[in-house]
């Protein structure tokens, strides 16, 4: 590296910052700023900041803006506030999304639109309050009232898809049904 700010302990490094090249030997024109922290032993490498501007954390080759490496997912809370949002990191490719507080989560590319699972675990879908349904046709609501809305069951051309009325589980989870058979 062109400088290691080494941080020492009775002797003993435990953190630095270092600062090298990067990949570019003709221009030599670009830098990388790499920090590291021990816990016991060698500083091993925690944070990269790319000559890209480009941040890993537990990842030396980012690709992307910033990316965490871990197994324990990422918390970002508010300070002041007991809410927070917590993302996990992919479980048998299926991630995870968990966020804390009143209002419950909210999946989707705006506000208004997308998954909400409200405070009382209500399921919304393109609506975002289940105040003033009847809540015999909770926990699910799907639509925003305006416009065409529907819910499409697809399935195969020799197989059928149903609706089922259950009030229990065994014979119970199929006491009245609304079934299509192709």
């Amino acid at each position: 590296g062109i400088l290691n700010l080494a941080s020492k302990w009775n002797g003993t490094e435990v953190a630095g910052i270092l600062f090298q090249t990067g990949s570019d030997t003709t221009n030599k024109d670009d830098g990388e700023i790499v920090f590291r922290t021990a816990s016991s032993g060698t500083p091993q490498e925690k944070v990269r900041i790319t000559s890209a501007g480009l941040v890993g954390i537990g990842n030396s080759n980012p690709g992307a803006g910033l990316e965490v490496t871990n197994s324990s997912g990422i918390k970002i809370s508010r300070s002041g506030y007991s809410q927070y949002m917590q993302l996990y990191p992919a479980n048998n490719n299926v991630p995870t999304i968990l966020g804390l507080g009143g209002n419950g989560i909210h999946i989707g590319t705006t506000t208004t639109t997308g998954i909400h699972v409200d405070g009382s675990d209500n399921v919304l879908i393109n609506t975002t309050s289940a105040s003033g349904f009847d809540s015999a046709g909770l926990p699910l609501i799907v639509g925003s009232g305006s416009t065409h809305q529907g819910i499409t069951i697809f399935s195969g051309t020799s197989h059928q898809g149903a609706i089922h009325f259950a009030d229990g589980t065994g014979t119970g989870s199929y006491r009245g049904q609304v079934n299509y058979r192709h």
